[in-house]
């Protein structure tokens, strides 16, 4: 997963000090949520100025965000302000060389044979590859390892 992040300022201009909220609706709570905003809350006071960081880390394949930052002011009210947030989150097209079915031909029991896979990623999009641990049963019929 790849984080992008995002500055803001929100400004204070009047005499009057107000603490305010940030939340942005249709994104999920916890470990599920896309968005981190730091700070959520704050207490602004007369004539500050206050940066806001958005962190975003997608966590669907393909998807078009389409969202709002949403501040809600103390004592004044909700949805006061919203900001338009848009993405879209894309999975880079990879390729694997050779890219036909791992033919080691005729082999002998008990030597061991190597062919190499290369993974391509010809796209302008970042990427992230998990190799996952083989089970002993897998194992049985070969094994792997990566070189980075």
């Amino acid at each position: 997963m790849f984080t992008e992040t995002k500055q803001l300022m929100i400004s204070n201009k009047s005499k009057v000090p107000f603490t305010f909220t940030l939340h942005i609706p249709g994104d999920k709570e916890g470990d599920e949520s896309e968005f981190e905003i730091l700070p959520r809350r704050y207490a602004l006071k007369e004539k500050e100025d206050k940066e806001i960081i958005i962190n975003f880390t997608p966590k669907k394949n393909t998807w078009t965000y389409d969202m709002v930052l949403v501040v809600n002011i103390d004592g004044v009210g909700d949805d006061m302000l919203s900001i338009p947030i848009r993405g879209e989150s894309k999975s880079p097209k990879v390729r694997i060389e050779p890219p036909e079915i791992i033919d080691f031909g005729n082999v002998f029991l008990e030597y061991e044979y190597e062919q190499i896979i290369t993974l391509w990623n010809d796209s302008n999009l970042k990427a992230q590859y998990k190799i996952l641990p083989q089970t002993e049963e897998q194992k049985v019929l070969g094994t792997y390892y990566v070189d980075i």
